[in-house]
């Protein structure tokens, strides 16, 4: 199966790169901010399965929404609709979608245009409404507030709690990927998100479990996971550096 994957440097596409590769997919195409529309266009019609995963999330241009989340997929759901081959197309959105928010109403648009160019047609289209996705290589400051407080509690940075009752509900980068792996080889309907795995805590019970880490050095139910998926994701902030400490020595003559 060849496969598609936009916005391929971004956290979730990096994250999906690595498990093809680990699986010893090489036959997949990158399409980035730096490629045209000939060739995203010329990879369209060159693959089987089509991960969309190009976005922008924030932007101080209300303009990038539309460009970004808009006009780009109005562009790939063209061209899949006038492939003359069969197509899979994954596509992630967001629960702001659901919201009245120039974000949300993007993402919101974005979905109507893939139901719509794809509705009666032999291809496939799957929407996940994703939300708060923690995991390595997501940017601190930006989405997550995992990546955040990981990054804060390293470099000594003050960590924000509101309201420590707050609950959040996390996917672990992994577990999506692993989801989204399924495709190349089964058929998945189109259920939102198709039982993704996703974790509950409070936002205090998050920045202590954080906060522990930096404290701790022998941690306990590392086996599986929270723990193991939050602890897995502070280390990814770690620099060289960071990797050493000190060991309390006894010694007699």
């Amino acid at each position: 199966m060849r496969i598609l994957v936009t916005g391929a440097n971004g956290f979730v596409a990096k994250n999906l790169i690595a498990h093809l590769e680990a699986k010893g997919i090489t036959n997949y195409l990158r399409y980035t901010r730096k490629d045209s529309l000939d060739t995203l266009r010329k990879y369209i019609h060159s693959s089987d399965l089509v991960y969309h995963l190009a976005a922008t999330n924030r932007a101080e241009d209300e303009s990038a929404f539309v460009d970004d989340n808009v006009e780009l997929s109005s562009f790939i759901a063209e061209e899949i609709k006038v492939s003359t081959h069969p197509i899979k197309l994954i596509v992630s959105s967001s629960i702001q979608a659901e919201q009245n928010n120039i974000y949300g109403q993007s993402k919101l648009r974005m979905e109507e245009i893939f139901h719509s160019a794809l509705a009666d047609t032999e291809h496939t289209l799957v929407i996940y409404r994703l939300k708060n996705i923690f995991g390595k290589w997501c940017k601190p400051h930006y989405n997550s507030v995992v990546s955040t407080f990981c990054y804060n509690i390293l470099n000594n940075h003050p960590i924000s709690v509101n309201d420590p009752t707050t609950t959040l509900n996390l996917i672990y980068i992994d577990d999506l990927v692993k989801n989204f792996l399924q495709h190349i080889e089964i058929p998945l309907d189109e259920s939102g998100l198709n039982d993704i795995h996703f974790y509950t805590l409070t936002l205090g019970d998050l920045a202590g479990i954080l906060q522990n880490f930096q404290t701790n050095l022998v941690l306990g139910g590392l086996g599986e996971g929270l723990t193991r998926s939050l602890y897995a994701t502070y280390l990814s902030f770690k620099q060289p550096d960071q990797f050493s400490y000190y060991l309390e020595s006894h010694e007699d003559e």
